[in-house]
């Protein structure tokens, strides 16, 4: 299958090295969790692909760039009946999920170690209930603003996979990122803000589960959360 030339939005994957132990855990937990997209290959390894394993679940929810999985596990307990993909290319990411997976496996979580966004690309129209879109690098330099993952392509991908009255979960601790993802959301037709006020977007949505990256965040900035509803 081609690879589409998105420009990537997020730093390459990189950092300490992986000892032998958890090559190994990689090696063995990986392939119990990892979702396939459609590909001869893949059928033939016996992976279920991504219409098989919607069929099997109520509602499918997907977290772009997971970090080390907290939120998407909290979230798959706090939802059983809905099948939740994650998406995370950080190997030592994926490693702190495994981890938490071997302790407690969970039928309906999934990984993708790809960008999310040939993800969205392969879902069936419409497929998903919710997206969270948790904070993603900002890329503060204005010659770097090109690598957001807040773009109108990313927005019209959102917008197919999402069915109408699905929800798009945004958070950012970096104002000038905050304001982009207001701009870029308002110029889109296909999505409504759900903020009454000030505290909607000051607070984190019900169920939230408020991850150690976030915690070390709250010492800088004053996280932004939006939710946004697509119509």
């Amino acid at each position: 299958m081609p690879r589409p030339p998105f420009i990537h939005s997020y730093a390459r994957p990189g950092g300490r090295g992986v000892g032998e132990a958890n090559r190994r855990l990689l090696a063995e937990e990986l392939p119990k969790w990892e979702i396939a997209l459609e590909s001869g290959e893949q059928r033939a390894e016996g992976k279920k692909n991504i219409p098989a394993l919607c069929s099997l679940f109520s509602a499918l929810s997907l977290e772009i760039g997971f970090g080390s999985g907290e939120h998407l596990l909290h979230r798959a307990k706090q939802n059983p009946d809905a099948l939740h993909i994650g998406c995370e290319v950080y190997v030592h990411g994926l490693l702190a999920c495994l981890k938490e997976l071997k302790k407690d496996p969970l039928a309906n979580v999934r990984i993708f170690t790809e960008d999310g966004r040939l993800l969205l690309q392969n879902l069936p129209e419409g497929a998903l209930s919710r997206v969270y879109i948790l904070f993603p690098d900002p890329w503060p330099k204005n010659r770097h603003h090109k690598r957001r993952i807040i773009n109108p392509e990313t927005l019209a991908l959102l917008h197919r996979a999402m069915h109408p009255g699905a929800e798009l979960h945004l958070a950012t601790d970096h104002p000038h990122y905050a304001a982009w993802m207001l701009a870029h959301l308002a110029n889109h037709s296909g999505f409504e803000w759900l903020a009454e006020c000030a505290e909607d977007w000051h607070n984190p949505p019900e169920g939230h589960c408020t991850t150690r990256y976030e915690q070390k965040r709250k010492a800088g900035s004053a996280p932004g959360y939006f939710q946004f509803r697509r119509v």
